[in-house]
C-alpha cells in the first residue's frame, strides 16, 4: 500500500533522510534519542514532565520523517481525506 504525499512533503521527507542518513546525522540522531527520549516523567513536577514530553515529540517527529522515507510513497496534487 502506497502512502499519498504532496510534492512538498516528499521533498521534506527526502531532506530528513538525506541529513540523518549520513554517518554524522546518525550520530546526531543517536545523541538526540539518548538525551530527550529516555525519561520524560519528572516526579512531582508536571510542568517539567510536559517540557520533557515536548522535547521527546520533536525527536519523534524527526524519527517519523526518516521512517517515512523507507515507505512506498505516491506523490499526489492534493491529499484527500477519507471519512
Amino acid at each position: 500500500m502506497k502512502h499519498e504525499v504532496t510534492k512538498e512533503q516528499m521533498a521534506l521527507i527526502a531532506d530528513y533522510a538525506s541529513i540523518f542518513g549520513t554517518d554524522s546525522g546518525k550520530r546526531v540522531m543517536k545523541d538526540l534519542k539518548e538525551s530527550f527520549c529516555a525519561r520524560c516523567y519528572s516526579k512531582g513536577d508536571p510542568y517539567d514532565s510536559s517540557f520533557r514530553l515536548g522535547q521527546r515529540d520533536v525527536v519523534m517527529k524527526m524519527m517519523g520523517m526518516i521512517k517515512m522515507s523507507e515507505l512506498p510513497l505516491e506523490v499526489v496534487e492534493e491529499l484527500t481525506s477519507e471519512i
